[in-house]
């Protein structure tokens, strides 16, 4: 029996020939709303099981309803065909969320928080829906075992949901050299070329964020509720580092925190950052305070000002300024008002594609993570990264650029 299921779109095309051509062993679809990512999967199950005999696979979305849906759409899909349905389908069990063909093959629908609920199946395949919205501990350790003993394969299709693990996966199947292991592809309603969907999905951006809009439509590494938008556009490659004046901003780590230390022209281009852990580098206190007078002098003869973060580092403070040779660093202190005004500076220099930053991963990442929340007693806007990730670079960045604003503003103070 010959079964056309649909006409594919030029994305469907392509996730088609990745998973089925290039064929290794995660096949990681990064595609935006509208370009059918969810329809070809859901397509490519049915036609996976109706030509491969007593094939075994699972459907795992984040959650049961979303499975159940994909369950209940590929039932609609023979609405109008019932008896191809009829001749295909053996069993269709709405109670288990599992349906069984003829030839012995089995599609099961399952979610991501079923958690360890879900071990020691046996698998040839595993379709995993809106992938960056579980977590990976639980695809690693659950899921993937299902299918290495058996030589089996899996096709992973999602937005981004920030720079999470999904993120690190793209950038690892965009590297010749893995591509047996993992390979990634990324499309966008861009890539359709269709007018009559452009002009839909820009009447739906009118009711949504920037981020949102980045997250959802334009596959970029943003959270729906980041708060800086033009990141990617913000990225220079081999940025220019001349400039008439330099200014520095210090976020000074202790306990587990990095140190980090950035320096930006009157221009706001970031032109050096230095990050680093003086405990996991294995510092003593001298060596630390040196590392900070380094890219001090470094930087000194165009230096305008350097604001130093001196929340419980006085002393560091003290000691480094002790001897008159780093007289341009300013004591900074960054509190529950201070803190939303950098980070607002900040907000308005990428929203104005103003900044210019290096390729810095780190950076990059942080900038992707960073959000803000209401403190539900005292009313605050709180800025942080994500429960247990560094912001120590953001932060850097925020110092530093708001020295460069308050100093250039009403003119450039001179030290003489």
């Amino acid at each position: 029996m010959q079964i056309k299921l649909y006409k594919p779109t030029k994305p469907q095309v392509d996730f088609h020939k990745l998973v089925h051509e290039d064929a290794p062993f995660i096949s990681a679809l990064v595609a935006g709303r509208q370009t059918g990512k969810t329809f070809f999967m859901q397509n490519d199950a049915v036609l996976r099981a109706l030509n491969n005999a007593k094939h075994r696979m699972f459907w795992v979305s984040p959650i049961q309803d979303q499975a159940n849906k994909v369950m209940k759409d590929i039932e609609g899909m023979f609405s109008s065909h019932q008896d191809v349905w009829n001749k295909i389908i053996k069993r269709y069990d709405r109670k288990a969320n599992e349906m069984y063909f003829y030839n012995g093959s089995f599609i099961k629908f399952r979610s991501a928080d079923s958690g360890d609920n879900l071990r020691g199946a046996t698998l040839d395949y595993i379709y995993l829906d809106e992938a960056a919205y579980m977590k990976l501990d639980f695809i690693n350790e659950v899921l993937l075992p299902m299918v290495t003993r058996t030589g089996g394969k899996v096709c992973a299709a999602s937005t981004f949901n920030g720079p999470n693990w999904f993120y690190d996966w793209y950038k690892e199947g965009q590297i010749e050299e893995n591509w047996e292991q993992i390979k990634s592809i990324k499309k966008t309603y861009l890539d359709l070329n269709d007018d009559k969907v452009a002009k839909t999905v820009l009447g739906i951006k009118k009711s949504m964020t920037k981020a949102q809009f980045d997250q959802e439509f334009l596959c970029r590494p943003v959270s729906a509720n980041a708060l800086f938008s033009n990141v990617e556009d913000a990225i220079v490659d081999n940025l220019d580092t001349r400039c008439e004046r330099v200014y520095i901003g210090m976020d000074i780590g202790v306990a587990q925190d990095y140190t980090v230390l950035t320096a930006i022209s009157d221009d706001y281009r970031v032109i050096d950052i230095d990050r680093f852990n003086y405990k996991e580098e294995g510092m003593d206190y001298e060596e630390f305070k040196e590392r900070i007078k380094a890219f001090y002098l470094k930087h000194d003869n165009n230096l305008a000002a350097a604001y130093f973060e001196v929340n419980n580092n006085d002393l560091l403070f003290d000691d480094l300024t002790d001897d008159g040779i780093m007289y341009k660093l300013i004591p900074f202190i960054t509190s529950a008002q201070s803190k939303p005004e950098i980070i607002r500076n900040l907000i308005k220099l990428f929203e104005d594609k103003v900044i210019k930053i290096p390729k810095n991963t780190d950076l990059i990442k942080e900038l992707y993570d960073f959000k803000s929340k209401r403190n539900a007693i005292t009313g605050n806007l709180q800025f942080s990264n994500t429960d247990g990730k560094h912001d120590d670079m953001v932060m850097s960045l925020a110092i530093c650029a708001y020295c460069a604003a308050e100093e250039q503003d009403g003119g450039v103070t001179l030290f003489l």
